[in-house]
């Protein structure tokens, strides 16, 4: 933008030509160019002839990041013409984009408060307003995603990548517009572009180790999995899931070792914590992973998921102390009253009556129990209830191998 003051006339390129009396209109809203066609050529000869003095004196450019220039392109300050030049007549005069940039900046401030919903129909209008801004595909395609409307994420993000097809963090967002469609194969592709452009994104790795376990191929999932922990050591969540994927591919080691340093992170962390108890499990560790059970259940006490697992493995597990025999029995009860018609719920708490010398009340519950996993239509759980009762009724409590 560029502009010359003579008297009471003000002469601007913006680049629209505009021409204010600022005598008669101070706050310059009226352009009087087409009625004083002359006087504007002249003020932008003078205008033209001035500033091609000052060449010399250019800065050097500053670059904008993508956003910013895109969104300075759309509002008419970016691609003006050259001193001297005549404008190309291509870009936007910026006064005539306030109510745009108005309505951009409220929806910006709408999405960084979380409230995606109220942003969306404000994006949608700025972006038919100005449809070649690439970033502001992204946005859109963004809130698309928040919203779980992934199919026109897909295509919002499509048309980002029209000026560069490759830039790492709209690929991401393509890939999880796909991946979100189940379109896994299509989103893998996104991703690995992602990293192969930007080794150290952590999203796009986090991302494809989500998609390679969604397919179950842990051995892919392996590699981004590492290297999503490795570029956010200080995520128990990015620790965790190394360690499930290890546990998928049976390096239970490896695994424990992952878990423990997730829990070292975030002592109370329920999801480190329960695939902890599992890796213990899988190496014959049962009162290591009876104690990472017990901390899982005092840390998330309104998780119930892990109770009547816990209380199972009490039941089972030799050489458990007569307190952790009360304290299973006391918990078992507890569900079996809060879910008296759980067939596993009263499996659980019967194994801990048998590891208690309770054994009559062991074949009761049991008894209950198969009776309702065969109405449910669970013929195996069934059919394994009654060979406990068998042990039960025999004066033996069961220990599974």
């Amino acid at each position: 933008m560029k502009s010359i003051v003579r008297g009471q006339w003000r002469y601007v390129e913006s680049p629209l030509r505009e021409l204010y009396d600022r005598d008669a209109d101070p706050g310059e809203t009226e352009n009087l160019v087409e009625s004083n066609v002359g006087l504007a050529d002249e003020l932008r000869e003078m205008l033209f002839g001035m500033t091609s003095q000052f060449k010399a004196f250019e800065t050097s450019a500053v670059a904008a990041d993508a956003s910013s220039r895109s969104m300075l392109e759309s509002l008419g300050y970016v691609g003006a013409s050259a001193a001297g030049e005549a404008p190309s007549g291509s870009l936007k005069d910026p006064k005539s984009m306030m109510e745009t940039y108005g309505r951009y900046t409220r929806a910006q401030t709408l999405l960084d408060s979380g409230k995606p919903q109220e942003a969306l129909p404000l994006f949608e209008a700025v972006v038919r307003e100005t449809p070649e801004s690439d970033e502001l595909y992204v946005s859109l395609g963004k809130i698309y995603l928040m919203l779980g409307r992934a199919a026109e994420a897909e295509q919002a993000i499509i048309k980002s990548l029209r000026k560069q097809s490759n830039d790492p963090f709209k690929l991401w967002v393509l890939g999880e517009s796909l991946r979100r469609q189940q379109k896994n194969d299509k989103a893998i592709e996104c991703f690995r572009k992602a990293v192969e452009l930007m080794p150290d994104m952590e999203e796009g790795h986090r991302s494809l180790a989500m998609v390679y376990s969604a397919q179950r191929d842990f051995h892919s999932a392996y590699e981004p999995c590492r290297k999503y922990a490795e570029l956010k050591p200080q995520s128990p969540a990015a620790w965790t899931n190394l360690g499930n994927v290890c546990l998928a591919l049976r390096r239970m080691e490896e695994a424990n070792s992952y878990f423990e340093k997730a829990i070292q992170l975030d002592p109370k962390s329920r999801e480190a914590l329960k695939s902890y108890s599992q890796g213990l499990l899988f190496i014959g560790r049962r009162l290591e992973a009876i104690a990472a059970m017990r901390r899982a259940i005092e840390a998330n006490p309104d998780d119930e998921s892990i109770k009547t697992p816990f209380v199972w493995l009490i039941g089972i597990t030799q050489g458990v102390s007569a307190e952790t025999l009360a304290e299973g029995m006391r918990l078992g009860q507890e569900q079996v009253a809060r879910m008296p018609n759980d067939a596993r719920a009263l499996d659980a708490l019967a194994a801990v009556c048998a590891a208690s010398g309770r054994f009559d009340e062991a074949v009761n519950h049991a008894r209950k129990a198969a009776d309702l996993a065969a109405a449910a239509g669970d013929s195996e759980l069934a059919g394994k209830i009654e060979a406990r009762i068998a042990l039960y009724a025999g004066k033996k409590p069961f220990r599974s191998e």
